[in-house]
């Protein structure tokens, strides 16, 4: 067996019994297919072309350790809610400007 990466990711679980669907949380493996001096070329599966990640970047699509993978994942999500976040305070402010607007 030969070397692996890992990258978690959210998905969601429509096999649950529930009218709704919910979120769960899974490592996704890819095999190393080739390793040079600067990074790896990776693919889940050996009929999926690979995919580049650099060793020495900030931000990778993928990991040398499920440790750093989950790592990367919650440092994920935060900046998603941050950009979530923003993006709701934007609707709200427009929407209160439009609510001013109307009052007028």
């Amino acid at each position: 067996m030969g070397e692996r990466w890992y990258r978690y990711v959210d998905v969601y679980d429509y096999s649950s019994d529930e009218d709704e669907p919910h979120y769960c949380v899974a490592l996704r493996t890819f095999m190393v297919r080739r390793e040079t001096p600067k990074g790896v070329w990776i693919a889940e599966a050996d009929w999926m072309k690979p995919r580049f990640v650099l060793k020495s970047a900030n931000k990778r699509y993928a990991y040398p350790t499920a440790e750093l993978a989950m790592e990367s994942f919650r440092i994920r999500k935060g900046r998603q809610l941050q950009h979530l976040e923003r993006g709701l305070e934007r609707v709200r402010a427009v929407l209160e400007t439009l609510a001013a607007i109307g009052d007028a």
